[in-house]
Formats: structure tokens, sequence, C-alpha cells
């Protein structure tokens, strides 16, 4: 905690006023080496290995969007650069899923299972995902 004096720590060595938990979501899969990502509106991680967990970083709502598409645990995951649509990119071994996130809450709220589009079938084990700018290309590193 470099630059925080020590008057303004708490017991637990924490400037509570700076890190405060907002939303804690447990998950029966490790995540500790896996890409998870984040936006200016949006947190997005594995949750259970293969369900994609998006959160609404300004609002945290109780209700999480769950996205349900791959099979195996999701190893990398990254938002696109542009504002609309806002897309999020989630790779595992299997498939690698392009989602739209407002059409995917749409979805969601009508009762419709959200889908992705998949751009990519057993491509390996993806550490990385990362879009060009303009968002019409995404790069999987495997």
């Amino acid at each position: 905690m470099e630059g925080i004096p020590n008057s303004q720590l708490n017991d637990d060595g924490f400037n509570h006023s700076i890190f405060k938990e907002k939303y804690c979501v447990s998950s029966s899969v490790s995540t500790s080496h896996i890409q998870v990502a984040c936006s200016s509106c949006y947190c997005a991680f594995p949750l259970h290995g293969n369900l994609l967990c998006i959160l609404k970083a300004i609002d945290l709502s109780p209700q999480p969007l769950l996205l349900k598409g791959h099979h195996q645990h999701i190893t990398a995951i990254a938002f696109g650069n542009l504002q609309t649509p806002m897309t999020v990119c989630s790779a595992s071994e299997d498939y690698v899923i392009i989602w739209d996130i407002e059409r995917c809450h749409m979805q969601a709220l009508n009762g419709v299972l959200p889908r992705g589009i998949v751009i990519g079938t057993r491509l390996g084990h993806i550490q990385h995902l990362s879009f060009c700018p303009g968002d019409q290309v995404v790069a999987a590193c495997a």
C-alpha cells in the first residue's frame, strides 16, 4: 500500500475508503489463471467453469447476466472497444464466442436463452483474447 499513510489504514491493513467490496461471487472452479475482463460499464468472468458472468460495474444489480454456450472451462475473456454494440468475447477449448451484451440482456429479460456467435471451434487452450480497434477481428493466443 505504497503512498497511503499508516494513519489511514485499518487494523486489517486496508484503507476501506479506497477498497470496497461491492459484490462477491463464489465459483466452484478456480479462476486464478484465467484472463478476466473489465470495461467502463461491465466486468466479466467465468463462473463454475463454463458460464460467462457479466456484471454492470456502475450499478451492481443483484442479478448478473449469465451466458451459457461453452461446454469446456472458459480460459479467456475480452471486451470489444466499441460502445455500440458493446461486445464481449469468451474462449474455451471448444468454442470462441462473441456476445452482444445488450441483445443478451434483452433476450434474458424476455425469457429467451441468450445466444452468442461462435467464431472459432477447437482451437486448443486459449490464454488470451484481444479485439482490434474496430472490433472486426479478435486475436486468440493458444
